[in-house]
């Protein structure tokens, strides 16, 4: 098995591609302007990923504490068969000065 995978580019019909590639439960595209070089170990706005947007519902498990607010992150679970499975943990978005008002 190789150790890298080299996908062909395709240009044009990127709207297509994306439907063709969550109707097979795939995460999306990366998509690059065609005028922009590959800079290794640099991130540009040339590229970007396109992912599909899933919904699903969770349960708070958790939080991840922080000293500069109460929590950082939610640490998140979804239900399966009736018991909870760990999804992940998300960001908060609460900022010193306004995790205060969020009380």
């Amino acid at each position: 098995m190789p150790n890298v995978v080299l996908s062909q580019g395709i240009a044009g019909s990127g709207i297509e591609l994306f439907r063709q590639t969550t109707a097979q439960n795939l995460e999306g595209v990366i998509a690059k302007r065609l005028n922009s070089r590959y800079l290794p170990g640099r991130r540009t706005d040339a590229w970007i990923k396109i992912k599909k947007g899933i919904e699903l519902f969770c349960c708070i498990i958790g939080f991840e504490p922080s000293g500069t607010y109460d929590f950082r992150k939610l640490i998140l679970a979804h239900e399966v068969n009736g018991e909870l499975c760990g999804v992940g943990s998300v960001g908060t978005g609460l900022r010193r000065g306004n995790a205060q008002a969020a009380q």
